[in-house]
């Protein structure tokens, strides 16, 4: 199958897969690890202070931009994150999830620039790697997309949302078969839910095995969710008459 052919829906589905691996914070080196650290637990109000008082530290602005997020203000969220990549332009954590706050708002260009200067700079978290890898794909750069999965792969061997990302680049490059294949280990990790369940389900779907497609779509879901994921993979495979284009043969791994 032309790569064409197939681009439109697994791109959607990107943003699904994004959605788990771009959470929580990458590492700084102003010492910040993952979670908030000293101010965890605190309300958005304490962490503001804390970081009014401290605007140009990395960990406050971090912390601060994190809570933000959390409250659904995530375009003041994304203003902190920009003057603090003003005052400390090569700090990894800073541009870490500056690049991924960028990924999830839809400029994958942006992202891919600050993403890859947060990775020059020092992070090489696996969360990092993943969002990297999803800004490679937006691009259309499916093969660097892929060796950067492998590498955020070898951080997080277990994490279901980096082989997951991967399966839907494999998707991106016509390569359906092995797109199967890593979906279906990532579906089986630990931690893997729904909506790495409906990326597998999209490339069955795409390869023409409807019936197990739909099976795995409504696995472990109430009737309402299952109807409503069966609804959606019809959709996104309904698109551009891919029904036919499936049928008319597909480009092998």
């Amino acid at each position: 199958m032309p790569i064409a052919v197939i681009r439109s829906v697994p791109a959607i589905a990107l943003a699904a897969a994004l959605a788990i691996a771009a959470g929580g914070c990458s590492s700084s080196r102003s010492g910040y690890t993952g979670s908030i650290g000293s101010s965890a637990g605190a309300n958005l109000s304490q962490v503001e202070k804390a970081y009014r008082a401290r605007p140009d530290e990395p960990r406050m602005a971090l912390a601060y931009a994190e809570r933000l997020k959390e409250s659904g203000d995530t375009k003041t969220s994304q203003a902190v994150l920009m003057r603090a990549a003003v005052v400390t332009p090569d700090d990894p954590g800073v541009l870490s999830a500056l690049g991924r706050g960028m990924l999830e708002s839809g400029d994958a260009g942006a992202a891919l620039t600050t993403l890859n200067k947060a990775r020059a700079a020092g992070a090489n978290d696996w969360r990092t790697l993943s969002a990297l890898g999803t800004a490679h794909d937006m691009s259309d750069e499916h093969d660097q997309a892929q060796k950067v999965y492998r590498d955020a792969l070898k951080q997080a061997p277990d994490e279901p949302a980096i082989a997951s990302n991967y399966g839907l680049s494999l998707a991106l490059s016509g390569k359906l078969s092995e797109a199967e294949t890593m979906l279906r280990t990532a579906a089986a990790k630990r931690g893997a839910d729904e909506k790495v369940r409906q990326n597998l389900a999209l490339v069955l779907g795409l390869q023409g095995k409807f019936k197990e497609a739909e099976q795995v779509a409504t696995a472990d879901l109430p009737p309402e969710k299952a109807a409503e994921n069966v609804a959606y993979m019809r959709q996104m495979l309904s698109q551009d008459d891919r029904w036919k284009a499936i049928k008319a043969g597909d480009k092998k791994s």
